[in-house]
């Protein structure tokens, strides 16, 4: 099989994972839901689905190094893409998120970086212009909540976002920090999912009976207060 099909291979399991998780959940009670359960098989088709798009990054990724010649120049200690505010976020990884933070200690830390995070583009919200509020906020240069300031390592790597999966430089690191923010100076990848894995994605997020914000700092906040009350997640063998 050619990379370009089994590229396109890689979504539609993607896809797929993410119809069985919604099935998982969608004949499940909302009080049950809502009480701070799931089922582990969800948990087990979360761990599968990144799995499956972090391979397919790494193949696509190799494709370019071999037909291009480029080569990826991200490495462990090179945080400056930690300072945006990632947005467009769904359920399905701020469930995968919080039990990364639960595993984590100590999680007070996190909830108040995340209060702060929160607070801070709040008021860029109140006071900035539509389609500047990302751009006003890099500037602020704030770390994300889970940028470990002792080595510049995500505290909750395993459990990242698809945004923070997806965005890989090409060019000089430097270019890539929050002071040179001018896209055009920098050369990055985004290998974003597909229409048909977004779609799967806000199928499952429909399947909820709740609706969190598109923004992690909020939507995280959002589900470990309101929906978990900042206790972990009891995985239940329920089918």
């Amino acid at each position: 099989m050619g990379t370009r099909n089994q590229l396109i291979s890689y979504q539609y399991e993607m896809a797929e994972i993410l119809s069985l998780a919604t099935s998982i959940v969608r004949g499940l009670d909302p009080e049950f839901l809502m009480s701070g359960s799931l089922p582990r098989r969800l948990l087990e088709s979360m761990e599968l689905f990144y799995r499956v798009y972090d391979e397919s990054c790494r193949m696509y990724l190799a494709y370019i190094k071999e037909k291009l010649g480029r080569e990826v120049s991200c490495q462990r200690g090179c945080s400056w893409c930690c300072y945006q505010m990632p947005s467009g976020l769904y359920s399905f990884e701020y469930i995968y998120i919080y039990e990364g933070l639960t595993r984590a200690n100590p999680k007070t830390l996190y909830l108040a970086r995340l209060l702060d995070r929160s607070e801070h583009f709040s008021l860029i919200m109140q006071k900035g212009e539509n389609g500047k509020n990302l751009e006003r906020y890099v500037s602020k240069n704030l770390p994300c909540a889970f940028l470990n300031p002792d080595d510049n390592t995500c505290d909750l790597y395993h459990f990242r976002p698809l945004l923070c999966r997806s965005y890989f430089s090409l060019g000089r690191p430097r270019y890539c920090h929050p002071g040179r923010f001018n896209p055009e100076s920098k050369d990055i990848i985004h290998i974003e999912p597909s229409g048909k894995v977004r779609q799967a994605l806000m199928d499952f997020d429909s399947s909820l009976p709740f609706r969190l914000s598109p923004i992690m700092s909020f939507g995280i906040l959002e589900f470990g207060i309101n929906i978990m009350k900042c206790k972990p997640i009891r995985w239940t063998d329920t089918s």
